[in-house]
């Protein structure tokens, strides 16, 4: 706030923001983990189904006219990449749950999921719903292993999984190459380097939270003159969180996330039940989708950072407490409070 360019707006902003992390405790206290994901999963499917239904019935508003995403959908809402971001949280909830649905909902459910993310069209939503997927099979081979082996599995996995990324990095060149695209993979190279630029003029603080993209902002403006168009994302929420609040703030969100990663990958490997593959799951989709779009600077993107690290920390005990039988949860790190609501059996860390 004391060094932000516009205070008024950063101190609206951070208030929301943390609204949105109180709202993401409150729901990781008050419902369980299935609850959680069982609403999460009636909400996605309500969403996307309306968005295709708005699509007969009112194309002119569900489908985008724009000359350069013409034809793409973006249903209910007001861009084609959040209908694709939505897609693959939805996915992300049906491959969590999919153990205990019925066959016909499971079908239905994939069957939305898949028609809204190819139409509208987000090669970068695609690829998080590619890596969610590997990943989902990564930890199921994982967690047939038993106690140590079952670390010593991860273990490997995630080695190899590194060395496929690291070779893939060091290739990047010529495998976006020959596919005819630059390595924004989206042609937004322009705005990265205009905002990268900016952010070079206050690299530790930045500008403040959402300090940047007004109109009538000099900075806004200078960012524009470059891109020669006006936009109001760095689309890269990475960058975005740099320009905002600097290398301190993006340094304490790697920290964020680095934490969620590591605790949603101890409980999607201890669980015993699928649905604890999900805060793993919706991360990734965070992770990988802020590549091409600022989610990190909005509100649904914000919820469900916080939530994920939310319901990272719940024991995966829990996961087989539903018949009845509430295991044991042991948190070595520190105290643990139980869930108030009786036979959950929920523990947070």
């Amino acid at each position: 706030m004391f060094w932000s360019l516009l205070l008024l707006s950063t101190v609206v902003s951070a208030v929301q923001v943390l609204l949105l992390a109180l709202a993401a405790r409150a729901i990781a206290k008050s419902l369980s983990f299935e609850e959680t994901l069982y609403s999460a999963r009636v909400g996605f499917r309500l969403l996307l189904l309306a968005s295709l239904v708005l699509a007969f019935v009112r194309p002119d508003i569900a489908i985008t006219s724009d000359s350069y995403e013409a034809g793409t959908l973006k249903g209910v809402f007001d861009h084609r990449n959040l209908l694709a971001f939505v897609s693959v949280l939805a996915l992300s909830t049906v491959i969590a749950s999919a153990r205990k649905r019925s066959p016909l909902l499971l079908v239905f459910d994939v069957g939305l999921a898949i028609l809204c993310l190819l139409f509208a069209q987000s090669q970068s939503s695609i690829l998080a719903a590619v890596a969610l997927i590997m990943v989902w099979l990564a930890v199921r081979g994982v967690q047939r292993f038993e106690n140590t082996t079952r670390y010593i599995a991860l273990t490997g996995v995630s080695l190899l999984g590194g060395a496929i990324l690291a070779w893939a990095l060091l290739s990047l060149d010529t495998l976006v190459g020959s596919l005819g695209r630059d390595l924004t993979f989206t042609g937004r190279q322009i705005i990265w380097d205009a905002v990268l630029q900016e952010a070079g003029e206050s690299p530790v603080l930045g500008y403040g939270w959402n300090a940047v993209w007004h109109d009538d902002l000099p900075l806004t403006n200078t960012i524009w003159n470059i891109t020669k168009f006006s936009i109001y994302q760095a689309h890269e929420g990475y960058l975005d969180v740099y320009i905002q609040i600097g290398g301190l703030g993006l340094f304490l969100l790697c920290i964020l996330i680095l934490s969620t990663v590591t605790r949603s990958i101890r409980t999607a490997v201890r669980g015993a039940a699928g649905h604890t593959y999900w805060p793993l799951a919706a991360i990734i989709v965070l992770i990988v989708s802020n590549f091409s779009e600022s989610r990190f600077v909005t509100p649904i993107g914000l919820l469900f950072l916080f939530l994920t690290y939310q319901l990272s920390g719940v024991c995966p005990a829990m996961s087989r407490t539903m018949s009845g039988k509430a295991d044991a949860c042991r948190v070595p790190s520190g105290a643990v409070s139980k869930s108030r609501a009786a036979g959950r059996g929920a523990c947070v860390e």
